[in-house]
């Protein structure tokens, strides 16, 4: 998390992983894509790409289930084992577009299962329920600069922080108050025009030196949801 990450999300060019060791494939996907506005990278190679998908972020990926090993059934569990691009879109495609091979793929992680032979058509229409579900996840997790006073109770301990900055799904706190990765604790702060305290129960999955802490949050009211949502939609 940045204190500076302020920025708009829908305006921000997607970025695609596209994976086949068919280069024409490669390139009817990559003209497509970036016909729409979308940046891509490609590979061939699919333990080049296996091992890009562990640093490398991405918005969405399309992978070719029928290649030699890695192939794309493998290569979906490693963008779902990966912590920077667990929850994004993926696409496998195949040449087989039976029951079984479609199953495979959706347990391997896949949010679309394509058929090679349409797959330029296909890649269009899906390009924007891709964008969408891109854009949403952008939005969840935009921030914006918060300087306020956060109440936290942990069991019987209690504590105050100050906020650094937040989004709708989560909450940079300055002072961790002993708090460590994984655990779970109470909070309640204001934001600015808001008149009632917001509350919820958050949990810490970061910690940031000197004495900083990244707090998703666990459950949350739907009106503080809301309050939240239109600050960060309305932060100048």
């Amino acid at each position: 998390m940045s204190d500076a990450s302020q920025q708009p999300v829908d305006s921000v060019s997607l970025k695609f992983l596209v994976v086949s060791h068919d280069l024409q494939i490669i390139r009817t996907i990559q003209s497509t894509l970036e016909e729409l506005g979308s940046e891509t990278v490609a590979y061939a190679d699919s333990s080049e790409a296996a091992a890009c998908v562990w640093d490398r972020a991405f918005d969405g990926v399309f992978l070719d289930a029928d290649m030699p090993h890695p192939n794309g059934f493998e290569l979906a569990g490693c963008v779902r084992a990966s912590s920077v691009n667990a929850k994004i879109p993926v696409v496998v495609f195949s040449e087989v577009a039976d029951g079984e091979t479609m199953r495979k793929s959706f347990r391997a992680g896949a949010t679309f299962f394509l058929r090679k032979f349409r797959l330029q058509e296909q890649v269009k229409c899906l390009y924007n329920a891709t964008r969408g579900a891109t854009l949403e996840e952008r939005r969840s997790h935009a921030r914006w600069s918060l300087q306020a006073k956060v109440e936290c109770k942990f069991g019987n301990r209690r504590f105050d922080s100050t906020s650094v900055n937040i989004s709708e799904a989560s909450i940079l706190l300055e002072q961790s108050g002993g708090l460590r990765v994984g655990q779970e604790f109470e909070l309640a702060f204001n934001l600015p025009g808001v008149p009632e305290q917001l509350k919820s129960r958050a949990r810490v999955v970061r910690r940031e030196p000197p004495d900083r802490i990244a707090a998703e949050f666990v459950s949350m009211s739907r009106e503080a949801k809301s309050a939240i949502r239109s600050y960060v939609a309305n932060a100048p």
